[in-house]
């Protein structure tokens, strides 16, 4: 985790003394690895870190509180309470709605995908757009599991549950969007995204209920 970090005279956990040839360390741990793409790759986009541990209702004491009740999600099958805690939400600024990027991090070997969240295998991702807006005056663009699994391995694009209107290719210079993508997203609007999240998740959470 701390491999690379400070110098060696200060970092125990350093690695050996040595730099690369456009002079990083080699041995480079996962927290380093972590803000490299935070500054070189999400720093690109319009969106930017604003709760961490965005507690919705009391799943326990903990978090940064957003409100202390639960998001009351209304589905064909009657109001559903539902307490969380979103890992973070980055905010777009200057937006009208407020725009806002739901994260959660994984730290596993197995990270849900965007087929899951379609499918309704995965509910995290939609469930925290929704708990987000309950609690917020802000409409949610998209969701990714920001995954890290040690020692390198760090991409904040897996399983993107957004539209195309909402994310370029994070290979982009000029990046004018909330999210950056490998593939296109399965939603070519961003009107058909907020269908899901409006209408398609509350009726599985009803049924599921």
């Amino acid at each position: 985790v701390l491999a690379g970090l400070g110098s060696p005279a200060e970092n125990d956990y350093y690695g050996p003394d040595r730099e690369t040839a456009d002079g990083q360390p080699v041995a480079r741990g996962l927290l380093y690895r972590f803000l490299e793409h935070e500054f070189n790759d999400v720093a690109k986009t319009t969106a930017r870190p604003a709760w961490f541990e965005g507690r919705v209702g009391t799943p326990y004491d903990a978090g940064t509180p957003l409100q202390d009740a639960p998001a009351k999600i209304e589905t064909p099958h009657g109001s559903v309470p539902v307490h969380g805690l979103i890992d973070r939400i980055d905010v777009v600024p200057g937006t009208t709605p407020t725009q806002l990027v739901v994260r959660d991090y994984k730290t596993g070997y197995i990270t849900p995908s965007e087929s899951d969240s379609l499918l309704g295998t995965s509910f995290q991702l939609p469930l925290y757009a929704l708990l987000a807006e309950d609690a917020l005056p802000a409409e949610t663009v998209g969701g990714t599991y920001y995954h890290m699994s040690p020692p390198s391995s760090v991409n904040s694009r897996k399983g993107l549950l957004t539209s195309q209107s909402m994310a370029v290719y994070h290979g982009s210079d000029d990046v004018e969007t909330p999210l950056l993508r490998q593939s296109y997203p399965y939603f070519e609007t961003h009107r058909a995204f907020r269908q899901f999240i409006e209408e398609t998740t509350p009726r599985r959470l009803g049924q599921l209920t």
